[in-house]
């Protein structure tokens, strides 16, 4: 088994402050803003919130729209839920045609840190193996897909007291370039552990990739224009 390592918030001072203080009053406002917004969650007759998807883009970018999200685990610990947070993150730096397991031991965060839970990490590889790999230190530190969750984590477990208990945990796992015969796969290995009541999904997703840099220009679009009291429709 490759050592385990302490993953570093190699991200911090850039795609998010490295500061306590400010990193905590930004997250903290976001997230007074979404519960000010009426997050509809909220409101739905449904029992405890199994899983999220957010975005992982710098936080002045997204931080906003993933405190809707992040409203939610917040929400599971509130009725009880306890157990391991699972995040699900795309590679960006490396290539993979599998899906990789980090191999920490902790996670920092400027807002404390956060333990894997090894346990499931192992029970995971054993029971799929070869289609897990484990990643280098450096690779899990390079990646910021999966860096971008791990502060909103650490938020929500510090405001409601849980923060270092040993009944909640994380375990991060990046996404390679997947086939569909592959994703299939993989969903069909994770679906039993992510079925759990133990468990909560956090999906780290792209926020916007819009533009002739991300390759994705509509050639066709659809606006509105209210002139003399009318409603048109235009396509440019």
């Amino acid at each position: 088994m490759t050592e385990t390592y302490i993953r570093r918030a190699h991200h911090s001072g850039s795609w998010y402050s490295s500061s306590t203080s400010d990193l905590n009053r930004m997250l903290e406002g976001f997230l007074s803003n979404a519960s000010e917004a009426h997050s509809a969650y909220g409101d739905l007759p449904c029992d405890i919130p199994r899983g999220i998807i957010a975005p992982h883009a710098g936080y002045t970018y997204s931080g906003p729209t993933a405190a809707y999200a992040y409203k939610a685990l917040s929400e599971a610990i509130r009725k009880g839920w306890r157990g391991t947070i699972v995040v699900l993150h795309p590679s960006h730096h490396v290539y993979l045609e599998n899906c990789a397991i980090s191999n920490a031991h902790t996670i920092e965060t400027p807002l404390g840190n956060l333990q894997v839970n090894s346990k499931l990490r192992d029970e995971i590889l054993n029971i799929s193996k070869p289609s897990f790999s484990l990643m280098d230190q450096s690779i899990d530190e390079d990646e910021h897909s999966g860096e971008m969750q791990y502060p909103y984590i650490a938020k929500v477990l510090s405001d409601l007291h849980v923060l270092g208990e040993s009944q909640i945990r994380v375990l991060p796992i990046m996404v390679g370039s997947l086939t569909t015969r592959s994703e299939e796969h993989y969903g069909k290995v994770l679906a039993p552990f992510l079925s759990r009541q133990d468990i909560f999904t956090v999906i780290s997703s792209d926020f916007c990739h819009w533009g002739s840099r991300f390759r994705y220009t509509p050639t066709t679009a659809f606006g509105y224009s209210k002139s003399g009291g009318e409603i048109h429709e235009f396509v440019s």
